[in-house]
């Protein structure tokens, strides 16, 4: 079986944050399964199987929830290092509320494509300082993303409108979206898949826009656990969608159209 290439892959370790942010990309604070962990032995069955199927991603992205507020993600991380010739960059993300887990800092040590991804939101993220002289010490690859002031990255953060109950329906308007996406079909970085648990989704949202309860479509995942799958019908899922003109969840995802200069929000704003 020839195996193929997709552009990144964003893992979601859990539902779990110690923040609770209006305008959270993941939104998280919103959906019915908040505080849910995703068992560490079923992404790494269902990442094995991916492995099997495809021969390289260009960026992968360990998120949440919080990803440090769970043992999974030095777990994963840990179980990623074998397969490190198929991908050419690790990302944690983090809020820079916690200090990472000697077992992730060693994971990430000892892994040369690892890189701690960390978002610095002020007075809500206390540690970053903490944890870039950790990364520093450990000799780990880092980055910290100022979302607070007046240089906030890319502005401050945008409303994907998720809960607004808009709909679209017309072919057309679906696919001009899909076409301009700049979060889940992004024009540098690709299509990028999601993995919640065992299921994959062909654009992260995807995933999101499942767990809120806002689609109920079965073709918009694969369950790479599901082993009564072969790996060719596996691989054909992700061929198919990686030709598809739109994606279910773009019919409640605005995905962020690049040619629109979209309202830009204070990041991290807590609610009540």
């Amino acid at each position: 079986m020839e195996k193929i290439e997709i552009p990144r892959l964003i893992i979601y370790s859990s539902t779990i944050c110690n923040l609770r942010c209006k305008l959270c990309s993941e939104y998280i604070p919103y959906i019915s399964d908040y505080q849910l962990s995703y068992p560490a032995e079923r992404v790494k069955k269902a990442l094995y199987e991916l492995f099997q199927i495809i021969s390289c991603t260009n960026i992968i992205t360990i998120s949440g929830g919080e990803p440090l507020l769970n043992d999974s993600t030095a777990d994963i991380t840990e179980f990623l290092a074998q397969f490190s010739n198929q991908y050419n960059k690790l990302e944690v993300m983090t809020n820079g509320t916690l200090k990472p887990s000697r077992r992730l800092l060693e994971a990430l040590a000892e892994n040369n494509k690892g890189l701690l991804f960390i978002n610095d939101y002020g007075e809500l993220s206390p540690r970053v300082s903490e944890i870039a002289d950790l990364c520093a010490k450990w000799n780990i690859r880092y980055k910290v993303r100022i979302y607070h002031g007046e240089n906030a990255h890319c502005g401050g953060w945008y409303d994907m409108a998720l809960l607004s109950g808009v709909r679209l329906t017309d072919d057309v308007a679906l696919q001009d979206r899909f076409a301009h996406c700049q979060t889940g079909n992004n024009p540098r970085l690709g299509l990028s898949f999601g993995l919640f648990s065992g299921k994959l989704f062909a654009c992260s949202m995807s995933g999101i826009v499942e767990r809120l309860g806002l689609m109920d479509d079965t073709r918009a995942y694969i369950d790479l656990c599901d082993d009564t799958l072969s790996y060719a019908q596996k691989r054909d899922y992700i061929v198919t969608m990686q030709s598809q003109d739109y994606l279910p969840a773009c019919a409640v995802c605005c995905g962020n159209d690049g040619r629109i200069e979209v309202g830009r929000f204070v990041p991290a704003e807590q609610l009540c």
